[in-house]
């Protein structure tokens, strides 16, 4: 009788010893079939173009937006001068990594260049620190699209085999005769790497330290500037 109550005490042991596996394999996980936390989905990389902006698609037409500290160009890539003619844009940037208000403006023809322009203060935006939405009719049709902010990246070709000093235009090397290689690239603050500026000698805002030159991947093409 002893061995029987032994044995069906036994039973109920490795019965409940193996209750939380069976709830971890019918629902999912322990917190009474919730769902297991998911991990996040990778962020997609930034695609800087011919100028070294930022590269977006929107209604079957491609758009560089160049962000600098005084202003914005919105280009147009692979469109003709004529259909630059007939476009009109506007956009409303609300920035998130410094205290300002939104603002909003319209996107006027650069002199000479065929490309819109707005000023606008992004002095001590950081990297991701501001969203612009841009709306732009005539493109053909309308064209809505958000951007997030990243200071243009300075664009350079140099020799693969480093025969002489990197060339504002693409071509080939004076010497070896290969082709040049796009680079684009930014300074940064190894401190605080949303710092950027695009020139050598800057100095980050919030520590002091020289900034130091960072390389975009070698994915955003090779070809020199196009588009308008």
């Amino acid at each position: 009788m002893t061995a029987r109550k032994t044995a069906a005490s036994f039973s109920i042991l490795l019965l409940l010893a193996g209750a939380p596996a069976f709830a971890d394999h019918c629902c999912g996980g322990g917190g009474g079939g919730e769902d297991r936390e998911q991990p996040a989905p990778a962020a997609k990389a930034t695609t800087f173009g011919p100028h070294g902006g930022v590269v977006t698609s929107a209604a079957d037409a491609s758009f560089e937006v160049v962000f600098e500290r005084d202003r914005v160009t919105l280009h147009r890539l692979g469109a003709e001068p004529a259909d630059g003619a007939r476009m009109t844009a506007q956009v409303a940037v609300e920035f998130t990594g410094v205290k300002r208000r939104p603002v909003r403006a319209k996107l006027r023809r650069a002199r000479g260049k065929e490309c819109f322009e707005a000023k606008l203060d992004l002095r001590r935006v950081p990297e991701g620190g501001a969203t612009a939405a841009f709306r732009v009719e005539g493109a053909p049709g309308e064209a809505t699209f958000e951007v997030t902010f990243a200071l243009a990246r300075r664009v350079e070709f140099a020799c693969p085999m480093s025969c002489e000093e990197p060339h504002a235009e693409a071509g080939t090397c004076g010497k070896c005769k290969m082709d040049l290689v796009k680079k684009t690239f930014i300074y940064a603050c190894s401190m605080h790497p949303a710092v950027t500026a695009r020139e050598p000698k800057a100095r980050c805002w919030e520590c002091g330290m020289a900034l130091t030159r960072v390389d975009a991947p070698a994915t955003d093409g090779q070809a020199g500037p196009s588009g308008n």
